[in-house]
């Protein structure tokens, strides 16, 4: 899972990190949206999905009762998935 799809430094960085895993791991990489790295990404490693509750932002902290329930929506989708 990322913070972003876009294709700054540490988008880059997860890029890299993926094509090294992807050589000796199976991975499944999850976006919070579609972006310029979401074809990158499945080209390298093919199972790419996007979901866009499954990411902490600091403004969402500010709605505890939101963020408790779109926690435990993450948890279900990906137990789910």
């Amino acid at each position: 899972m990322h913070q972003s799809a876009e294709l700054y430094g540490s988008d880059r960085s997860f890029l890299s990190t993926v094509q090294g895993i992807v050589e000796s791991n199976d991975v499944d990489i999850v976006l919070p949206f579609n972006g310029e790295l979401y074809p990158l990404l499945e080209e390298c490693c093919g199972s790419v999905s996007v979901y866009s509750k499954g990411i902490l932002r600091k403004k969402e902290v500010k709605k505890p009762l939101r963020y408790l329930k779109d926690t435990i929506l993450s948890v279900f989708h990906y137990v789910n998935e």
